[in-house]
């Protein structure tokens, strides 16, 4: 038996990860989770959510402990009573605008953290090994070839991030590999992107748009929709993170986890029209600030981790449709935000 520590296990991401690790009967799953959100005004729908997602890690009998990470003692306490074998950390700030806002909470809630896992297994409780969740923001702008065409990058592309979110996932990853030289740590880095599904709350592009969708209000491009993502559904990214527990091929490896196709913000707005009909489109002059983005290489995860990813983003959305339809009457969405 594998004891399985998931620190951010109640967020969006990790709550789906708990569940299918906790389906194995090899491994025993517990969750370090502070319950910190940083949307006042998605307050309700936060913890509507989280009412489902711990009866749901309750049934499939995970253990939750609400213990901040920036807590170091506490922490080396609980980390001694779990003794986990394997250390899965997703515990962040949850999307990269939060950086830019609150820098200070991202240097605790990203790099502090992480600091003080590592402290306590170099020097209290040594682990198997550390699964670090990063971000595709530490490449930055993603580079092009000589027409104008995003190359995807692989995992030796230059990481040159142009946010705080990202400066600190590439602190992250550079001091977990420090801690690889020097104390001999193994570790295993993921950089997912644009991910979507069930359980998100955290005003990305996807629940924007499918929310305002399914109320009648209307989806707003920014700069006609062109920002290319790589859009990828959360089943995917979670069955690629758990299928490096036990593969000694990702042993002290970087690995791209994504669908692997580039598709436009307005790609995604037709495609929920298609499904919703009455969906309304307003394009907007704004120029949002981000990377230029688009997909990733994902062919070092096929290879070695034989992912294989199921939702291009036309059976994605429409599985994600229906899941919030689900939902939607519980849910809050004032007017003014939107």
């Amino acid at each position: 038996m594998k004891n399985i520590l998931i620190t951010g296990g109640l967020g969006f991401i990790g709550s789906h990860l708990a569940n299918n690790i906790a389906q194995n009967p090899n491994y025993s799953v517990s969750i370090i989770d502070a319950n910190k959100y940083y949307f006042k005004k998605g307050k309700h729908n936060y913890n509507y959510y989280n009412k489902l997602k711990v009866d749901l890690l309750s049934y499939n009998k995970v253990n939750i402990y609400d213990v901040d990470l920036l807590n170091f003692s506490k922490l080396t306490g609980l980390i001694k009573i779990i003794k986990p074998d394997i250390i899965i950390h997703l515990a962040s700030v949850s999307v990269a605008g939060i950086a830019d806002y609150f820098p200070d909470k991202a240097k605790e809630n990203i790099f502090d953290i992480t600091f003080n896992l590592l402290q306590i297994i170099v020097n209290k409780f040594p682990v198997e090994r550390f699964i670090y969740i990063s971000s595709s923001m530490v490449y930055g702008h993603f580079l092009k070839d000589v027409n104008g065409k995003i190359i995807p990058p692989n995992e030796e592309a230059p990481c040159n991030p142009i946010d705080i979110y990202g400066s600190f996932k590439l602190c992250c990853e550079n001091l977990i590999k420090t801690f690889h030289y020097s104390k001999n740590i193994s570790y295993t880095i993921i950089r997912p992107t644009a991910i979507y599904g069930q359980f998100d709350c955290n005003f990305r592009v996807t629940e924007l748009f499918v929310t305002n969708a399914l109320l009648n209000r209307p989806i707003l491009l920014d700069n006609g929709g062109l920002h290319l993502l790589d859009f990828t559904f959360v089943e995917d990214v979670v069955n690629g993170i758990a299928s490096t527990i036990k593969n000694p091929n990702a042993i002290n490896q970087t690995f791209n986890l994504s669908f692997g196709k580039g598709r436009t913000i307005k790609e995604l707005a037709e495609l929920i029209k298609k499904i919703i009909p009455s969906t309304e489109i307003k394009i907007s002059n704004c120029k949002p600030f981000r990377p230029n983005r688009g997909a990733l290489d994902i062919s070092k995860a096929k290879h070695l981790l034989q992912y294989s990813p199921q939702f291009p983003l036309e059976k994605g959305i429409k599985t994600y449709i229906e899941q919030v339809k689900e939902h939607i009457s519980n849910l809050k969405y004032p007017k003014k935000y939107f």
